[in-house]
């Protein structure tokens, strides 16, 4: 994930549910399912298409720009 990260230059933080407890949690029916969640815990969007996460994520943090 790591290496994925950089290829891409991914700045936001990553997480890898290697247990699936998250995907358990979310009761997500497919994979990979993306979610954002903002810097409270808060799930913004969940279940989002590959094509829109970057959009979603680009849109949360026009909402709450970093240290507020």
């Amino acid at each position: 994930m790591k290496e994925t990260a950089k290829i891409h230059k991914i700045e936001y933080p990553l997480a890898a549910d290697d247990d699936g407890a998250t995907f358990k949690a979310f009761k997500a029916d497919s994979y990979p399912d993306y979610y954002v969640i903002d810097r409270k815990g808060n799930l913004l969007w969940g279940d989002i298409v590959n094509s829109d996460i970057e959009k979603a994520i680009q849109l949360a943090l026009k909402a709450e720009p970093a240290g507020k």
